[in-house]
């Protein structure tokens, strides 16, 4: 039975060796522009990216305990993202008030380092590691991605290792009026 399906030869030609999609088509063998591929890799993530298992399994369970359970969850990742949002503006850190994903993004060009260098030393200093928001593109450049998916506890620290951090290299804490 197998054979039947292999034995027949279809003819192999390439989309950009049509002539209408000569221009709009890029092989592997093609030198491509940066800015192009960029997009085709963004185009990619987008497309092969779904709900990984973990993250179905988690929502089969939040349906099976019920929306109390659920609610408590939400009250401490609440918790924690008011920790981490206030923490970051009391450091000098201005950031925008997460809304979205377990992550503050907040500003530190006025810190005298760019995002890659104070990730970086922030990682080997105190042992604390935030994503360079220049990781996300342009737009992200000037900004670290900090997560609180993560215990309250551990945030708490966190923020107190940053603000030794910024202390040591002459950003001390923002003085409440």
């Amino acid at each position: 039975m197998t054979k039947q399906y292999i034995a027949r030869k279809v003819a192999n030609s390439k989309p950009s060796g049509i002539r209408k999609f000569f221009d709009k088509v890029a092989t592997m063998d093609d030198i491509v522009s940066a800015i192009i591929i960029q997009g085709l890799i963004r185009v990619h993530q987008y497309t092969v990216m779904a709900a990984p298992k973990v993250s179905q399994y988690a929502a089969l369970e939040a349906v099976k305990v019920g929306e109390e359970t659920v609610q408590k969850m939400v009250f401490q990742y609440d918790k924690r993202r008011r920790l981490i949002y206030t923490g970051l503006n009391e450091l000098g850190l201005t950031t925008i008030k997460p809304q979205g994903a377990f992550y503050a993004f907040p500003n530190i060009e006025t810190f005298g380092f760019d995002d890659e260098t104070f990730a970086q030393r922030l990682l080997e200093e105190e042992r604390v590691a935030v994503v360079p928001g220049s990781a996300f593109g342009r737009g992200g450049e000037g900004f670290v991605r900090c997560s609180y998916a993560t215990s309250y506890d551990k945030i708490k620290e966190a923020l107190q290792r940053m603000g030794r951090f910024m202390a040591r290299h002459g950003q001390g804490l923002r003085q409440n009026p």
